[in-house]
């Protein structure tokens, strides 16, 4: 889901941003750039995607936002050293912000995919690695 929605949010953002969300983007990302731990990127990239998602001015994504996050949270500290490959990508993060706040929609979409495919990838990977452990 976040893979398929994570691109059209960003689409919709970069089509309807307001000049005070730019700012808020852009301090999203130099917070993200500022920790190194897992958990507490976890949580600043999900400060820098409710930014994304308010941009968009989307009720449907909001709520549907607000339900992948409620799901998601509890499992972010078991999820954190394979998460990092998403969020410790500050600078994927940047230019998926710069992209929005310059209205620029066709990169805001690619990086706003290649983002969220990494840590789909990831997710996947470690499934598969922990099927592989039952007996």
């Amino acid at each position: 889901t976040r893979e398929l929605m994570g691109p059209q949010i960003a689409v919709l953002a970069a089509r309807r941003i307001s000049a005070e969300s730019a700012r808020e983007l852009d301090t999203a990302v130099d917070q993200l750039g500022a920790t190194e731990d897992p958990v507490e990127l976890q949580d600043r990239a999900l400060a820098f995607w409710d930014v994304v998602v308010d941009s968009a001015d989307s009720i449907a994504f909001r709520l549907i936002f607000n339900s992948l996050r409620a799901a998601y949270e509890p499992a972010m500290t078991a999820l954190a050293s394979v998460m990092v490959a998403e969020v410790g990508q500050t600078d994927l993060y940047r230019k998926l912000a710069s992209a929005i706040t310059s209205h620029d929609e066709p990169t805001a979409e690619a990086s706003a995919a290649q983002l969220l495919h990494t840590g789909t990838t990831a997710i996947g990977d470690a499934l598969t690695f922990l099927e592989g452990l039952k007996p």
